[in-house]
């Protein structure tokens, strides 16, 4: 079944909402001594870490699969651009 560019732009989101949880648990475990919750947190975090590096990859080199009327690759890049603007990927 083919994926609309909506499901696409969904991903996107999330890799934008794992990002933000990845560097809230970053500072918390930095703030939090180590006698607390460290070790799950760091487990947690790497975890997360994990999700978002395939869902980059589904975006960067994955098949979008899209409805055969839209470009994968003019998605693609719009992807990219949005997500370099929301401070995600790194020019």
């Amino acid at each position: 079944m083919a994926r609309t560019p909506k499901d696409c732009w969904e991903t996107a989101d999330m890799i934008i909402e794992l990002h933000e949880a990845i560097k809230h648990i970053s500072h918390y475990i930095g703030q939090t001594p180590p006698k607390y919750d460290k070790e799950y947190w760091v487990k947690v975090k790497k975890r997360l870490q994990r999700r978002r590096k395939k869902l980059e990859k589904l975006i960067l080199i994955g098949e979008l699969d899209v409805e055969h009327w839209y470009g994968d690759e003019a998605i693609r890049k719009k992807m990219v651009d949005y997500l370099t603007i929301q401070g995600v990927f790194k020019k």
